[in-house]
């Protein structure tokens, strides 16, 4: 049975979900860096790294994570966690065990089904363990995992990789998983659902019921175009160094990781906590932060792309980058306030879902496509344009969540 927390567990389970999602991008971003070596060793092709660092990732991760979150709404959402990351961790190691394509990717397929089982029953508990002009905050600080996690991940995975081999990069990322798995289940409470909860209704009407909370579809659909735009920027950002200003595979690394680490760990907390400060009396204001965000980010894009020297582009990007990760606290605060008490771990759920099919899914896909066309009429210029593309798709989804406010109010009061 669930108990009250004090403020030191309160603080103790936060910290341990921020530690749970560095895990997280670690064991996901660690893939990355070892292309070359697992290319050279498998004799893969391109379009197999393509599966095996993408599609098998994300195709379990986005689907799966929607019935993992129905069963943290109903049951014990720390034992939904711990499984989790015993499980991801576990098949991250196995990684390093594999010895052909197939075995690999079924690998990183475990990997997307363990990784869906962490947000969303981790937003929920977040939601109950802080009120409602805090949550923003809270929110914020568990995403700084995502941008420590992935440089962690980056340069863990290239100097172990560079001492041992690829395959002791995934043993060694992958199995001390396991053990943080049992400290989970031994030492985190499960926070008291606050409020009432009523039953959890069936999936349909599940669906039917967070859908109909108009707030709550303009901002799914504003963070999976905030998604679209930055997956795709952030995924050809280092080729236009490369293409454009003749930057080598190490100087980009040294640059861009650092910038991209410091840039969205500040934007992600002073994006909470600006929500939480200047949401007080009016809770719009934790959606017009981010649209504000987006909308400065649209310049300063544009002197990204266009700028004639590597320092220019590289100095300029902390600020889109910055500004960029302003969207994750205000916009999972207002998830989790705008869902019904049983249905708080699927909001989140669906949010991701989105995200990551249109975000992930389409986002650098797309922006490939569109420089493939350019390239015979530009030349290395042709990435420059084609990602011209996501400035639109910024000033997009900012009216999307200029709309929710609108009904920002009277959602809430449901």
């Amino acid at each position: 049975m669930p108990l009250p927390i004090s403020n030191a567990r309160r603080n103790y389970v936060l910290g341990m979900l921020v530690a749970l999602y560095f895990l997280n991008f670690v064991d996901r971003q660690i893939v990355n860096i070892l292309v070359e070596p697992i290319k050279a060793d498998l004799g893969l092709a391109d379009w197999q790294l393509g599966v095996i660092s993408g599609f098998a990732f994300a195709a379990l991760y986005a689907t799966l994570g929607i019935p993992i979150a129905r069963m943290a709404d109903r049951g014990r959402r720390v034992d939904i966690i711990a499984g989790a990351v015993a499980l991801w961790s576990a098949m991250t190691a196995v990684c390093g065990l594999a010895q052909n394509f197939v075995q690999l990717a079924l690998a990183r397929l475990g990997v997307g089904v363990g990784e869906a089982g962490l947000t969303p029953p981790a937003h929920a508990m977040i939601a109950d363990l802080f009120p409602e002009e805090r949550r923003g905050t809270a929110i914020a600080i568990y995403q700084m995992g995502v941008p420590a996690g992935a440089l962690i991940g980056l340069m863990a995975g290239g100097f172990i990789a560079e001492l041992w081999g690829w395959r002791a990069a995934f043993l060694a990322v992958g199995l001390p998983g396991i053990a943080v798995a049992l400290v989970v289940r031994l030492t985190v409470p499960e926070p008291e659902r606050s409020g009432d909860a009523a039953p959890q209704p069936a999936f349909a009407a599940s669906l039917a019921a967070l859908w109909r909370i108009a707030s709550f579809r303009h901002i799914t659909l504003a963070f999976a175009l905030s998604s679209f735009a930055i997956f795709a920027f952030n995924a050809w950002f280092p080729a236009l160094l490369g293409r454009v200003h003749g930057l080598n595979t190490a100087e980009i690394a040294a640059w861009v990781g650092p910038i991209g680490f410091v840039s969205g760990v500040l934007g992600s907390f002073f994006g909470g906590y600006l929500g939480d400060r200047l949401g007080v009396d009016d809770k719009r204001w934790y959606l017009f932060v981010v649209a504000a965000g987006l909308i400065v980010s649209i310049p300063l894009y544009v002197v990204v792309l266009f700028a004639g020297n590597a320092t220019v582009t590289l100095t300029v990007y902390f600020a889109p980058s910055f500004l960029g990760a302003l969207v994750m606290g205000p916009t999972f605060a207002m998830v989790q306030s705008l869902a019904p008490i049983r249905l708080r771990a699927m909001a989140s759920s669906i949010v991701l879902f989105f995200a990551n099919m249109i975000g992930l899914g389409l986002g650098p896909t797309t922006i490939g496509v569109v420089s493939d066309l350019l390239m015979p009429r530009l030349g290395p210029d042709s990435l420059r344009w084609a990602l011209v593309l996501i400035l639109p798709v910024l000033a997009w989804c900012a009216a999307h969540y200029v709309a929710a406010t609108r009904t920002l109010a009277h959602d809430l009061g449901r």
